[in-house]
Protein backbone atom coordinates (compact mmCIF):
# COMPACT_ATOMS: atom_id res chain seq x y z
CA UNK A 1 0.00 0.00 0.00
CA UNK A 2 1.34 3.36 -0.86
CA UNK A 3 2.28 5.06 1.93
CA UNK A 4 1.09 8.41 0.90
CA UNK A 5 -2.47 7.19 0.24
CA UNK A 6 -3.13 6.31 4.25
CA UNK A 7 -6.02 8.43 5.36
CA UNK A 8 -6.28 8.01 9.29
CA UNK A 9 -9.02 10.80 10.02
CA UNK A 10 -11.84 9.62 7.40
CA UNK A 11 -10.85 5.89 7.52
CA UNK A 12 -11.66 5.97 11.40
CA UNK A 13 -15.14 7.67 10.65
CA UNK A 14 -16.02 4.72 7.87
CA UNK A 15 -14.29 1.80 9.89
CA UNK A 16 -16.27 2.97 13.02
CA UNK A 17 -19.30 2.45 11.71
CA UNK A 18 -18.80 -1.36 11.35
CA UNK A 19 -16.20 -4.29 12.51
CA UNK A 20 -16.69 -5.42 8.81
CA UNK A 21 -15.34 -3.82 5.49
CA UNK A 22 -17.49 -3.32 2.89
CA UNK A 23 -18.46 -1.54 -0.21
CA UNK A 24 -20.83 0.76 0.95
CA UNK A 25 -17.96 1.88 3.40
CA UNK A 26 -15.54 2.69 0.78
CA UNK A 27 -17.85 5.02 -1.10
CA UNK A 28 -18.91 6.36 1.72
CA UNK A 29 -15.25 7.26 2.55
CA UNK A 30 -15.15 8.06 -1.33
CA UNK A 31 -18.12 10.66 -0.90
CA UNK A 32 -16.30 12.33 1.84
CA UNK A 33 -12.91 12.66 0.24
CA UNK A 34 -15.39 13.72 -2.97
CA UNK A 35 -17.25 16.71 -0.94
CA UNK A 36 -13.98 18.30 0.74
CA UNK A 37 -12.01 18.14 -3.02
CA UNK A 38 -9.49 15.72 -2.00
CA UNK A 39 -7.71 14.14 -4.68
CA UNK A 40 -4.94 11.37 -3.53
CA UNK A 41 -1.54 11.93 -4.60
CA UNK A 42 -0.61 10.14 -8.17
CA UNK A 43 1.67 7.18 -7.84
CA UNK A 44 4.00 9.00 -10.47
CA UNK A 45 4.67 11.74 -8.09
CA UNK A 46 5.40 9.38 -4.97
CA UNK A 47 7.29 7.39 -7.16
CA UNK A 48 9.53 10.80 -8.61
CA UNK A 49 10.01 11.45 -4.86
CA UNK A 50 11.39 8.18 -4.28
CA UNK A 51 13.79 8.51 -6.85
CA UNK A 52 14.59 11.95 -6.01
CA UNK A 53 15.41 10.96 -2.68
CA UNK A 54 17.86 7.91 -4.04
CA UNK A 55 19.62 11.01 -6.06
CA UNK A 56 21.24 11.98 -2.74
CA UNK A 57 20.63 15.22 -3.33
CA UNK A 58 19.01 17.48 -0.44
CA UNK A 59 17.90 20.33 -2.16
CA UNK A 60 15.97 18.03 -4.57
CA UNK A 61 14.53 16.20 -2.04
CA UNK A 62 13.46 18.97 0.36
CA UNK A 63 11.74 21.00 -2.86
CA UNK A 64 9.78 18.44 -4.00
CA UNK A 65 8.54 17.28 -0.85
CA UNK A 66 7.56 20.80 -0.14
CA UNK A 67 5.74 20.28 -3.21
CA UNK A 68 4.10 17.44 -2.38
CA UNK A 69 4.07 18.02 1.46
CA UNK A 70 1.87 15.38 3.22
CA UNK A 71 0.57 18.82 5.31
CA UNK A 72 -1.66 19.92 2.58
CA UNK A 73 -5.01 17.92 2.35
CA UNK A 74 -5.32 18.57 -0.75
CA UNK A 75 -2.81 16.21 -2.18
CA UNK A 76 -3.03 13.24 0.47
CA UNK A 77 -6.43 13.59 2.32
CA UNK A 78 -6.52 14.15 6.06
CA UNK A 79 -4.85 12.45 8.28
CA UNK A 80 -6.53 13.41 11.44
CA UNK A 81 -8.96 16.75 12.37
CA UNK A 82 -6.31 18.34 14.68
CA UNK A 83 -3.56 20.62 12.38
CA UNK A 84 -0.90 19.41 14.70
CA UNK A 85 -1.48 15.92 14.59
CA UNK A 86 -2.41 15.95 10.80
CA UNK A 87 1.60 17.60 10.87
CA UNK A 88 2.92 14.58 13.34
CA UNK A 89 0.92 11.75 10.51
CA UNK A 90 2.88 13.67 7.67
CA UNK A 91 6.32 13.73 9.73
CA UNK A 92 6.07 9.98 10.50
CA UNK A 93 5.18 8.58 7.15
CA UNK A 94 8.13 10.93 5.71
CA UNK A 95 10.46 9.56 7.68
CA UNK A 96 9.93 6.08 6.80
CA UNK A 97 9.78 6.77 2.99
CA UNK A 98 12.76 8.19 2.99
CA UNK A 99 14.11 5.53 5.20
CA UNK A 100 13.11 2.92 2.95
CA UNK A 101 14.34 4.89 -0.39
CA UNK A 102 17.64 4.85 1.56
CA UNK A 103 17.90 1.53 2.15
CA UNK A 104 16.65 1.06 -1.63
CA UNK A 105 19.81 3.51 -2.76
CA UNK A 106 22.08 0.97 -0.41
CA UNK A 107 21.85 2.28 2.66
CA UNK A 108 22.77 -0.23 5.41
CA UNK A 109 19.36 -1.38 6.77
CA UNK A 110 20.55 -1.36 10.19
CA UNK A 111 21.77 1.94 10.16
CA UNK A 112 18.52 3.17 8.03
CA UNK A 113 16.45 1.59 11.08
CA UNK A 114 18.08 3.03 13.51
CA UNK A 115 18.25 6.49 12.14
CA UNK A 116 14.42 6.32 11.71
CA UNK A 117 14.32 5.10 15.24
CA UNK A 118 15.80 8.42 16.16
CA UNK A 119 13.71 10.86 14.27
CA UNK A 120 10.44 8.92 15.09
CA UNK A 121 11.11 9.24 19.00
CA UNK A 122 12.45 13.12 18.20
CA UNK A 123 8.66 13.18 16.35
CA UNK A 124 6.90 11.56 19.33
CA UNK A 125 8.61 13.97 21.63
CA UNK A 126 7.90 17.34 19.96
CA UNK A 127 4.65 19.45 20.06
CA UNK A 128 4.73 22.11 16.73
CA UNK A 129 4.54 22.09 13.37
CA UNK A 130 7.53 24.10 13.04
CA UNK A 131 9.35 21.05 14.91
CA UNK A 132 8.49 18.53 13.02
CA UNK A 133 9.25 20.20 9.97
CA UNK A 134 12.95 20.76 11.15
CA UNK A 135 12.71 16.76 12.18
CA UNK A 136 12.10 15.91 8.26
CA UNK A 137 14.88 18.70 7.09
CA UNK A 138 17.36 16.65 9.47
CA UNK A 139 16.34 13.62 8.11
CA UNK A 140 16.26 14.38 4.74
CA UNK A 141 20.07 15.73 5.24
CA UNK A 142 21.02 12.41 7.15
CA UNK A 143 19.66 9.89 4.53
CA UNK A 144 21.04 11.90 1.63
CA UNK A 145 24.58 11.97 2.97
CA UNK A 146 24.41 8.34 3.96
CA UNK A 147 22.79 7.64 -0.08
CA UNK A 148 26.10 10.18 -1.42
CA UNK A 149 28.46 7.33 0.94
CA UNK A 150 26.84 4.40 -0.26
CA UNK A 151 27.19 5.61 -3.63
CA UNK A 152 30.80 6.52 -3.64
CA UNK A 153 31.54 3.46 -1.85
CA UNK A 154 32.28 0.67 -4.34
CA UNK A 155 34.62 3.38 -6.18
CA UNK A 156 36.34 4.36 -3.01
CA UNK A 157 36.85 0.61 -2.47
CA UNK A 158 38.49 0.29 -5.43
CA UNK A 159 40.95 3.21 -4.52
CA UNK A 160 41.74 1.53 -1.40
CA UNK A 161 42.82 -1.92 -3.21
CA UNK A 162 45.29 -0.42 -5.23
CA UNK A 163 46.77 1.59 -2.73
CA UNK A 164 47.14 -1.17 -0.37
CA UNK A 165 48.21 -3.70 -3.29
CA UNK A 166 51.03 -0.63 -4.03
CA UNK A 167 52.31 -0.42 -0.13
CA UNK A 168 52.05 -4.56 -0.37
CA UNK A 169 54.38 -4.52 -2.97
CA UNK A 170 56.45 -1.86 -2.25
CA UNK A 171 57.27 -1.88 1.45
CA UNK A 172 61.15 -1.80 0.96
CA UNK A 173 60.62 2.00 -0.69
CA UNK A 174 59.86 5.33 1.10
CA UNK A 175 56.12 5.49 1.30
CA UNK A 176 54.54 9.03 1.19
CA UNK A 177 50.90 10.29 0.84
CA UNK A 178 51.69 12.11 -2.26
CA UNK A 179 53.19 8.99 -3.76
CA UNK A 180 50.17 6.74 -3.27
CA UNK A 181 48.00 9.35 -3.75
CA UNK A 182 49.64 9.82 -7.26
CA UNK A 183 49.24 6.20 -7.99
CA UNK A 184 45.30 5.96 -7.18
CA UNK A 185 45.38 9.24 -9.29
CA UNK A 186 43.48 11.00 -6.09
CA UNK A 187 44.10 14.49 -4.43
CA UNK A 188 46.35 13.47 -1.48
CA UNK A 189 43.71 14.69 1.75
CA UNK A 190 40.91 13.35 -0.19
CA UNK A 191 42.99 9.89 -0.18
CA UNK A 192 43.87 10.01 3.57
CA UNK A 193 40.39 10.47 4.16
CA UNK A 194 38.96 7.63 2.23
CA UNK A 195 41.51 5.18 3.53
CA UNK A 196 40.94 6.17 6.98
CA UNK A 197 37.13 5.81 7.09
CA UNK A 198 37.24 2.28 5.04
CA UNK A 199 40.15 1.07 7.36
CA UNK A 200 39.48 3.13 10.87
CA UNK A 201 43.62 3.83 10.37
CA UNK A 202 45.70 6.46 9.02
CA UNK A 203 48.33 5.66 5.82
CA UNK A 204 51.02 5.65 8.31
CA UNK A 205 49.63 3.29 10.97
CA UNK A 206 49.01 1.11 7.81
CA UNK A 207 52.45 1.00 6.40
CA UNK A 208 53.65 0.65 9.76
CA UNK A 209 51.37 -2.15 10.94
CA UNK A 210 52.32 -3.81 7.53
CA UNK A 211 56.20 -3.43 7.80
CA UNK A 212 55.96 -4.84 11.34
CA UNK A 213 54.01 -7.84 10.08
CA UNK A 214 56.58 -8.82 7.33
CA UNK A 215 59.45 -7.91 9.77
CA UNK A 216 58.09 -10.89 12.05
CA UNK A 217 57.83 -12.74 8.89
CA UNK A 218 61.61 -12.66 8.03
CA UNK A 219 62.74 -12.45 11.78
CA UNK A 220 60.68 -16.14 11.82
CA UNK A 221 61.54 -17.61 8.52
CA UNK A 222 65.14 -16.19 7.60
CA UNK A 223 68.79 -15.44 9.05
CA UNK A 224 68.85 -11.88 7.78
CA UNK A 225 70.27 -9.86 10.62
CA UNK A 226 68.20 -7.46 12.78
CA UNK A 227 69.70 -4.51 10.75
CA UNK A 228 69.18 -6.17 7.24
CA UNK A 229 65.34 -7.03 8.12
CA UNK A 230 64.86 -2.71 8.50
CA UNK A 231 66.54 -2.10 5.56
CA UNK A 232 64.36 -4.42 3.77
CA UNK A 233 61.73 -2.97 5.05
CA UNK A 234 62.31 0.70 4.70
CA UNK A 235 62.43 1.46 8.31
CA UNK A 236 65.36 3.97 7.53
CA UNK A 237 67.45 3.13 11.05
CA UNK A 238 68.01 0.00 12.87
CA UNK A 239 67.36 2.25 16.10
CA UNK A 240 64.00 3.56 14.68
CA UNK A 241 62.92 -0.42 13.47
CA UNK A 242 63.95 -1.49 16.76
CA UNK A 243 61.93 0.89 19.01
CA UNK A 244 58.72 0.55 16.79
CA UNK A 245 58.65 -3.41 16.65
CA UNK A 246 59.05 -3.20 20.40
CA UNK A 247 56.38 -0.85 21.27
CA UNK A 248 54.37 -3.05 18.87
CA UNK A 249 54.81 -6.25 19.92
CA UNK A 250 56.78 -5.10 23.56
CA UNK A 251 59.85 -7.34 22.52
CA UNK A 252 62.88 -6.25 20.53
CA UNK A 253 63.73 -8.61 17.38
CA UNK A 254 66.11 -10.17 18.57
CA UNK A 255 63.44 -10.95 21.71
CA UNK A 256 61.09 -11.88 19.32
CA UNK A 257 63.28 -14.20 17.43
CA UNK A 258 64.77 -15.96 20.26
CA UNK A 259 60.99 -16.42 21.82
CA UNK A 260 60.16 -18.38 18.42
CA UNK A 261 63.23 -20.86 19.01
CA UNK A 262 62.29 -21.57 22.47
Amino acid sequence: MSLFLVNFGRLEEVIMRSSDSTPWQVTDYQLLNLADQQVHLPYALEDQFYRTIQSGDPQLVSKLFAKLAPTQTSHVGTFAKSPLKQSEYSAVIGVVIISRAAIQAGVADSVAYDLSDLYLQQISETATQTNYAQVISAAIEAYCRLIRQAQQAPLQNHYIKVVKAYIYHHLNEKLTLAKLATQAHLNPSYLSEIFHQATGQTLTQFITAERLHAAQYLLQYSTDSVADVASQLGFGTTSYFIATFKRQTHLTPLAYRRHLTE
